[in-house]
């Protein structure tokens, strides 16, 4: 089938992590997005993978973390999805360690499955992700929240 438009003009698009991104976010969930945890893990891995892990949150590459809100496929501990949104709609999502989730177990749909491939969970932490998407780390404040 590519062969034969290969050579019509604009038939064929490169699936790329800007392309996926917006197709996910227009798309919305769909079962074959979220119907395997791995696959999941896959397409968040591509999706961030033209991301600089590590670059400040006011420049422009700490910026592009922003392009992220409205992907429906971040896997959560209860074994659902939740979609990636700004941070002024306060339905944030947790990064926390495996005992973590299991003290707030009651909140699971909130933390961020940690058998997420190690990169994804890199970008989850990093400060440009909390900064323009719904994204937290656990920390002793937030800790105290759940609990209260």
């Amino acid at each position: 089938v590519h062969a034969g438009f290969e050579g019509v003009d604009g038939a064929l698009q490169l699936a790329s992590p800007t392309f996926v991104r917006a197709w996910m976010s227009k798309s919305g969930r769909s079962e074959t997005l979220t119907s395997d945890k791995e696959r999941a893990g896959r397409l968040l891995q591509f999706c961030l993978s033209d991301m600089i892990l590590g670059c400040p949150a006011d420049t422009d590459g700490g910026e592009a973390y922003g392009k992220l809100c409205g992907i429906p496929i971040v896997p959560c501990a209860d074994g659902s999805f939740q979609r990636l949104r700004t941070p002024a709609e306060k339905k944030f999502l947790f990064v926390a360690t495996p005992e973590e989730c299991e003290i707030f177990h009651t909140v699971c749909f909130r933390f961020i499955s940690t058998d997420l491939p190690a990169s994804v969970l890199d970008h989850f932490r990093c400060e440009a992700m909390q900064t323009y998407c719904n994204v937290k780390t656990v920390t002793g404040e937030i800790a105290g929240g759940l609990l209260g």
